[in-house]
């Protein structure tokens, strides 16, 4: 029923189920014109379907790997360029910079809770308030 395919053809026909996951189409669609198209069985349309998923998670994982890069370059060159005649942009630049970095959030608002007071009774009823 299926053919053996070449590694350049796999390529091919993963690149065309990945056109067909962003157009948005299901799938059971996919699945079903793959299989007529390439006269391959259920099983091998599911393989290329998950291979271009895989694919494409990886090409995202890149893309946010090199948005944050280049984000993260922009803050330096600024920071650079102003150092000495606009100390308080780049003390904000620094800012956003580490909280871009996770080192704490843009707000400036604190994460950690606390409670305002705490009561304790003691032995004879008398209450303590902290």
């Amino acid at each position: 029923m299926a053919r053996g395919c070449t590694k350049d053809e796999k390529i091919r026909r993963i690149r065309a189920v990945q056109e067909y996951l962003l157009q948005g189409y299901n799938g059971i669609d996919i699945t079903m014109t793959i299989m007529t198209k390439w006269n391959i069985g259920d099983r091998m349309a599911r393989k290329y379907i998950q291979k271009a998923r895989e694919s494409l998670v990886e090409i995202n994982e890149q893309s946010i790997k090199e948005r944050f890069a280049w984000h993260v370059a922009a803050r330096e060159r600024l920071i650079n360029k102003n150092e000495k005649c606009n100390p308080k942009l780049v003390l904000e630049t620094l800012k956003d910079l580490a909280a871009l970095e996770g080192q704490y959030n843009a707000s400036g608002a604190s994460d950690v809770k606390t409670e305002e007071s705490c009561e304790m009774v003691l032995p004879g009823g008398m209450i303590l308030k902290i």
